[in-house]
């Protein structure tokens, strides 16, 4: 998986593709630089990729509420 913001993404991994084509004009609207939008794409596939692994692994257990949890993970609160 090319995580670089350069190239044309054809062969990239589709997923990751299609969540930096939905992010990449968020950031230019707010005007960051290229690269904190590079550390941003990273940053927040690493969570939502992690996220969706936790919560499809069996054997996990988490007393709270998981719904709730991840929402504020991705919110920062």
């Amino acid at each position: 998986m090319n995580l670089s913001l350069d190239g044309d993404g054809s062969s990239n991994f589709p997923p990751f593709e299609l969540f930096k084509t939905v992010a990449l004009p968020i950031f230019r609207g707010m005007g960051m630089s290229k690269h904190k939008m590079e550390d941003a794409i990273i940053s927040l596939w690493a969570t939502v990729h992690g996220l969706a692994s936790i919560a499809t692994m069996k054997n996990v257990h988490y007393d709270k509420a998981w719904e709730d949890k991840i929402e504020d993970i991705i919110w920062n609160k």
